[in-house]
């Protein structure tokens, strides 16, 4: 898990403009929250993929830009993807106190699944999908294709 940063006041407004946001019928919107992380909104959902708020990874990975958003400020989000284990997609250090403030499911590879479920987030909160897979999460089928 990453070393405790703060985060940076010149990004507070950030999270509120993200919920704040309406998105038009037939529209989406798009946040890059640094390092590998976007948040993605519908005018039905709210999902963040990848989020990362945590500091340097490990030795190799470092943290360039401030941390734009304190993840247990979070209280709105639908869904969160995780694309892979690395420390900087799938930190329990994030994803536990966006889990413990919301309703939202994570999905990603079993590879994130464990790790997060290591760290003390319930099972039930968390799907495994596997390339070609169809997953159904609400009331919508979420196709899972595997990358080129």
């Amino acid at each position: 898990m990453s070393k405790p940063y703060v985060m940076a006041k010149e990004y507070s407004y950030l999270l509120a403009e993200i919920e704040r946001s309406k998105v038009q019928p037939g529209s989406i919107a798009l946040w890059s929250i640094g390092g590998p992380g976007f948040v993605l909104k519908t005018p039905r959902a709210l999902i963040y993929i990848d989020p990362y708020f945590g500091g340097d990874a490990s030795p190799d990975w470092r943290r360039l830009i401030p941390i734009p958003i304190d993840a247990n400020a979070i209280k709105k989000v639908d869904l969160v993807i995780s694309t892979h284990e690395h420390g900087d997609h799938a930190d329990p250090g994030t994803y536990k106190p966006i889990m413990a403030n919301t309703k939202a499911k994570v999905v990603g590879p079993s590879s994130s699944v464990d790790l997060l479920a290591a760290s003390g987030i319930s099972r039930d909160r968390l799907v495994a999908v596997k390339a070609t897979l169809r997953s159904r999460l609400s009331r919508r089928t979420t196709p899972v294709r595997k990358a080129p």
